[in-house]
């Protein structure tokens, strides 16, 4: 037998108020059998992209076989179901390296765990930016082609020929994007 004490109240934002007086439900809780990414990328450039970003989600599933997708957060995730999930990134020789840290191009895994529980691994590669460039941009106009969507991003380089204001203008009407450059820092 277990004795549980209650104090304090629930705050219900509706009414302003504390509520005293509300329904608890108790379940058995259910571990995490195995996970598996279901969207996310697999290649990042180095010095530029984190290894985990708002769109890692992974696939549970759980020891009764019904399913979630949550959302990855590099600190650490929750299910809603009482289970952390952890993601460590480990380098080719298998040690537990800074995955917010400017990795070197390489091979890498993420691991994900919960509860001791290795649950999956996704290979990644860090690569140069120089590997993936799609050109070079200069003053005046540019043929530039775009990514679809934030998995598909498009790089192309601009070395400033002076300290000044720049202008990136897409033609489409809308606000367009402004860079200031000063004694080699930028700001957009």
């Amino acid at each position: 037998t277990y004795y549980l004490r209650f104090y304090g109240g629930l705050y219900d934002s509706l009414t302003g108020s504390y509520v005293y007086d509300f329904t608890l439900s108790v379940k058995e809780a259910v571990d995490i059998e195995s996970a598996e990414i279901i969207s996310g990328k697999t290649t990042f450039i180095n010095g530029l992209e984190n290894v985990i970003n708002h769109n890692t989600k992974l696939q549970i599933t759980y020891s009764d076989q019904s399913t979630r997708e949550v959302t990855v957060s590099a600190t650490g995730t929750t299910d809603g179901q009482g289970n952390s999930i952890s993601c460590v990134l480990q380098n080719e020789d298998g040690q537990t390296t800074d995955m917010f840290g400017d990795l070197e191009p390489g091979t890498y895994e993420l691991v994900f765990s919960s509860g001791g529980k290795e649950l999956y691994r996704q290979t990644i590669q860090v690569v140069s930016i120089d590997s993936i460039l799609k050109g070079t941009l200069y003053t005046g106009k540019n043929k530039i082609v775009s990514g679809q969507n934030y998995d598909d991003l498009t790089w192309y380089s601009f070395t400033p020929e002076e300290t000044s204001k720049y202008l990136f203008d897409f033609g489409t009407g809308y606000v367009p994007v402004s860079m200031t450059i000063r004694n080699g820092e930028s700001w957009l």
